[in-house]
């Protein structure tokens, strides 16, 4: 949680939310409580996909962003581009 904005970090605070409250609902489910219905079920399925889908996006955006973190391959690579420029 210390490397996210805080939109991600509420991000993944109402998934971590929606999760339990999925949980309660399959459980209620499974009793037979007659106030919870197939629709929660899917409603929070849904919306719980959506969030996590989410932020699977932003990290995938984030690894792409990050450098290489290979300083040799990075300086031959500028090296390689001066060269060709000149």
């Amino acid at each position: 949680m210390a490397g996210l904005t805080p939109t991600e970090r509420i991000r993944v605070q109402i998934g971590a939310a929606l999760s339990v409250r999925l949980e309660q609902v399959r459980g209620g489910l499974a009793r037979g409580d007659l106030d919870v219905t197939d629709e929660d079920l899917i409603r929070l399925s849904n919306g719980l996909g959506r969030g996590l889908s989410a932020l699977d996006r932003l990290a995938a955006a984030r690894r792409k962003a990050k450098p290489t973190g290979n300083p040799l391959h990075e300086y031959l690579v500028a090296k390689a581009a001066a060269e060709a420029a000149a």
